[in-house]
């Protein structure tokens, strides 16, 4: 194959090696010898019993925390003996302190019931933050969702889940086939040519966030989408940034918004097996339908399968959440399909007292199949429902229409996309006024679009003697991001922290391109056969 239009763009950045280096020495210095005492308990509702789902717990005048499940349990590992105050909070109750004393080598439980608050708004935020802060002690607007809305949501990808939760932004459905993706918006215009998308980070990693890619031939609404590649179960809370306090944070790229995406590292117990099964029908609306040919001959009720599994437990030193997934969905028109498997796995590890690693991997394969469809001059349903002389013109009869129409289905539009991306995150924290971390990670990912006209497809194409086109993109980037925090001792109501930082990344984005033409027997598909080799015209 000779790929005759070749378009790279590689950037990068990278701010205050100095810092990072020092962050890389910390990390080595050794730690107190381990000590296995914990803290573990429920947080429910007062009045209704309910579990609360994403409710920090934290032990007072330390670094030492954690949140609770779905089932409003949590477990706070390698606490050293003594007597502490705990403390619990959640959004929209009061928040809660209870003196405990801890025995080494021992659990100790502490319950909580919360009451109702509407004043008490305190949600913990790390989105340009260098460590954990309450949502009213920042500068700047940012918006959670935690597991608790991610789990009741009835939803299948992100971007639905952020549909109507983002105050002032906007999520549009570019399209109703299978594994298109959206248009997000967390604010107004911000450039004349730069891209509006948001920049989006996976557990502290910077990602592809292109939506834009497509082949050149004018085949209508085949985008798919970067953000949804990852499962809504496997999301521990989103944070959103919007306005200029993104770009303030994050660059001049993240005028749009940015998107931080959490993801499960799993709780301390004994290993927890889910397993589920999800099937269905897509029965197309045919009310705003005019033609009777069209729901006869081209619609059709789609089908939707899939298996999902995931695994999550742990001990005091570790805990892990891994998860896998198979996806077939059939839609309501013609080669309207998207299949795809995928396997995400999480770690927490507690080498010692003050450090914490976190590791996350994730693996994604799809694959679409197309047609033309939205504003594609052959859209085949746009075609027949605007009353197509070539479907309705005179003495055209049923069986003229279904000839018509196989040679509007002739065309081959496919779709695949792989994905990898790993990221680690380790957090050192050598006393209670001085945490630091360290993030590492990578993010690829590989689109191949291929278009295949026929000879015998001249109904919907210029194209003489049929075409071939296709169309490659591969998108590497490389995250490092440094963070360290000093605390200063509370002088009555007054606390203050200073905060200090670097973050660097390099992008690489390949595009690659080529279109035949001309190709001397029906059925060939090859782009040796054929007379003509041209760049796309872009």
């Amino acid at each position: 194959m000779r790929f005759i239009n070749l378009n790279s763009r590689i950037t990068g950045t990278l701010l205050s090696a100095a810092l990072l280096v020092a962050g890389v020495l910390s990390l080595t210095v050794p730690a107190p010898a381990q000590i296995r005492s914990q803290i573990t308990g429920t947080i429910i509702d007062a009045r209704t019993g309910e579990p609360l789902p994403g409710a920090n717990v934290f032990l007072e005048n330390t670094n030492k925390g954690a949140a609770s499940d779905s089932d409003g349990r949590y477990t706070i590992t390698r606490v050293p003996p003594g007597n502490y105050t705990l403390i619990a909070s959640f959004v929209g109750y009061h928040s809660q302190k209870r003196d405990i004393a801890v025995v080494a080598n021992e659990v100790t439980t502490a319950n909580f019931s919360l009451k109702v608050s509407a004043l008490e708004m305190d949600e913990i935020v790390v989105t340009g933050t260098g460590n954990e802060l309450k949502k009213k002690e920042l500068a700047t607007s940012v918006e959670t969702l935690q597991i608790g809305e991610l789990e009741a949501a009835p939803v299948q990808s992100i971007d639905h889940l952020l549909q109507g939760r983002i105050a002032g932004g906007s999520v549009n459905i570019n399209s109703g086939m299978p594994g298109t993706g959206s248009r997000i918006r967390l604010r107004g215009i911000t450039s004349a040519n730069a891209s509006q998308t948001p920049v989006i980070y996976i557990d502290g990693v910077r990602v592809d966030n292109n939506d834009s890619f497509r082949l050149e031939q004018g085949s209508g609404g085949l985008t798919s989408s970067a953000l949804n590649d990852i499962l809504v179960s496997d999301i521990e809370r989103i944070e959103i940034t919007k306005g200029g306090a993104a770009s303030t944070l994050y660059g001049s790229e993240a005028a749009s918004g940015v998107i931080q995406i959490f993801t499960k590292k799993g709780k301390a117990g004994a290993p927890r097996y889910s397993f589920r099964v999800e099937q269905g029908f897509n029965d197309p609306e045919e009310k705003f339908i005019v033609e009777d040919f069209t729901k006869d001959a081209l619609l059709r009720t789609g089908f939707y399968q899939k298996y999902s599994g995931s695994v999550d437990g742990g001990t005091e030193f570790m805990t892990y959440h891994v998860s896998g997934h198979a996806l077939d969905q059939a839609g309501v028109l013609p080669k309207n399909d998207d299949t795809e498997f995928s396997f995400r796995g999480g770690l927490r590890a507690f080498p010692t007292e003050k450090v914490q690693i976190d590791v996350s991997a994730g693996l994604v394969r799809q694959d679409f199949e197309r047609m033309f469809n939205d504003n594609a001059i052959a859209d085949v349903l746009g075609t027949i429902e605007s009353h197509d002389p070539q479907f309705f013109g005179p003495n055209v009869t049923d069986a003229d229409r279904r000839a018509k129409l196989k040679e509007f289905l002739l065309p081959q539009l496919t779709w695949n996309v792989n994905r990898f991306n790993f990221g680690t995150t380790t957090t050192w924290d050598p006393s209670q006024y001085w945490s630091t971390r360290l993030t590492l990670g990578l993010d690829f990912r590989k689109t191949e679009q291929r278009q295949f006209l026929p000879i015998a497809s001249q109904v919907v194409t210029s194209t003489p003697g049929g075409g071939l086109f296709r169309s490659d993109r591969e998108f590497l980037t490389v995250t490092i991001d440094y963070a360290g925090t000093l605390k200063y001792p509370n002088k009555g109501f007054i606390t203050s922290a200073f905060t200090f930082g670097a973050q660097g990344f390099r992008e690489e984005d390949r595009e690659t391109s080529v279109s035949a033409t001309q190709f001397g027997l029906p059925g060939t598909d090859d782009f040796d056969n054929a007379a003509n080799l041209a760049p796309l015209e872009s």
